[in-house]
């Protein structure tokens, strides 16, 4: 049987050819695709021998089914153009550097050249540290490089310089590549910029910085101007009612002045509801016990100011509390002046206990009541809607100076108020 009857698709001219080859060279290796007698078609390799006896000429074949090879090449090529597509995705998109395991780069994509401003081939053979900005500490490397030599994956933001001087920031993605051993073999980092999203976080860090000084300025203006009106209250309109009193008081002692007696002395009651009302006032602006005597006296005062309005009140202070610098005074006389006023005019409390605990490093101010309580996620979703200031005061002026506030409530189960405070002791003048 002919080779052209086992498979049409070889014709006598095309078995011809062969043959000439097969004579010129003694073995030819080549692959096609077998017909069966089915009509299937089945890659096969042939390994053709050319031999002559005497004048008899013969083709000796041995030929081999690579169906499964042939698979396997196709699954092969496949899987590479896959690859390629990939790399190419990831190059378009990422900053990508291979490095060997010393950590010199042995491939930087176009997109680390750009945003390095090196050439390629002033990154080959370099390692990382001729990006190296100055602005991590070296135990932030040590870190990097620690994780990545056990074979983990490392993610991070790094601040990089380029060429030309000028800063970047990536964030970085650090895989280990391992050898058929579990050896790591090299590093792929995959790389974004990330520089403009740092800028913005700067300037809005820088804004609200501006907006911390701003509003502890405004705090500290508030203060000043609280402390000089009750001065004023005091030393100035105080004085000349008291004057005016003591001369009203005078004219009772002269006889000619009997038929005025009863309008004198309703005068004096007048002036002197008046200045017990101004007195009050300056009080609830800027108790000069504060500034005299520090914050416990000033919270004793307090206590007692809220003793005959309807619930009793505790007071629990450290005995020898030292002065502390202003903002800590003033922030928690300011914190315990509101939750008072909060537990006086809402709470229908019988009875409050206000609490200073000194820690290591901060001033806890606590108060406690056993009232009526509140949905403290309202509470908080009003007063950002601006409907209850007293609660927005109180953490603004905490969270100024560095400090926390926690509100605690439940319905029908009263209210707790904590506030952290970061304590300053204030030194005192040298004489």
């Amino acid at each position: 049987m002919s080779q052209s009857q086992v498979d049409p698709r070889w014709s006598p001219e095309a078995w011809s050819k062969h043959f000439d080859e097969l004579r010129q060279r003694t073995t030819v290796r080549f692959g096609f695709e077998q017909l069966h007698r089915d009509g299937r078609l089945t890659p096969v390799e042939t390994v053709a021998n050319y031999l002559k006896i005497g004048e008899e000429e013969f083709n000796c074949s041995v030929v081999r089914d690579i169906t499964a090879q042939v698979m396997a090449e196709q699954e092969l090529r496949a899987s590479l153009r896959q690859v390629r597509n990939l790399q190419a995705a990831l190059d378009h998109h990422s900053i990508v550097a291979i490095t060997n395991v010393e950590g010199k780069i042995t491939y930087a994509n176009d997109k680390f050249c750009t945003i390095s401003k090196y050439s390629l081939g002033e990154l080959l053979g370099q390692d990382h540290r001729i990006l190296n900005s100055g602005h991590h500490p070296k135990e932030f490397f040590r870190d990097l490089w620690t994780t990545i030599l056990q074979g983990r994956v490392w993610r991070g933001d790094i601040k990089n310089r380029a060429k030309d001087g000028s800063y970047y920031w990536v964030t970085s993605t650090i895989v280990p590549f391992f050898d058929d051993e579990g050896n790591v073999r090299e590093y792929v980092a995959i790389r974004t910029d990330i520089t403009e999203r740092k800028r913005s976080e700067q300037a809005l860090q820088d804004a609200n910085a501006r907006l911390h000084r701003l509003s502890r300025d405004l705090i500290e203006a508030q203060e000043a101007e609280r402390r000089n009106l009750a001065r004023n209250l005091r030393d100035g309109m105080g004085q000349t009612l008291t004057a005016a009193k003591i001369r009203l008081q005078s004219l009772i002692r002269f006889p000619d002045a009997k038929s005025q007696v009863m309008r004198i002395e309703e005068s004096v009651d007048v002036i002197d509801q008046v200045l017990q009302q101004m007195r009050q006032l300056a009080l609830a602006l800027r108790p000069p016990l504060l500034d005299d005597m520090g914050l416990g006296a000033a919270l004793s005062w307090i206590v007692d100011h809220h003793s005959s309005i309807g619930f009793s009140l505790d007071l629990t202070v450290p005995v020898d509390m030292p002065r502390f610098n202003f903002e800590t005074e003033i922030t928690a006389f300011r914190v315990a002046q509101e939750a008072l006023t909060n537990v006086a005019r809402h709470a229908r409390a019988r009875h409050a206990r206000l609490m200073v605990h000194l820690q290591l490093d901060t001033l806890e101010i606590s108060l406690c009541d056993d009232g009526v309580g509140f949905d403290v996620a309202a509470i908080r979703k009003r007063a950002a809607q601006g409907g209850s200031f007293g609660v927005l005061g109180m953490e603004e002026r905490v969270q100024l100076v560095g400090g926390r506030l926690e509100i605690k409530s439940q319905l029908g189960q009263g209210t707790e108020v904590h506030a952290w405070i970061p304590r300053t002791v204030r030194q005192e003048a040298q004489d």
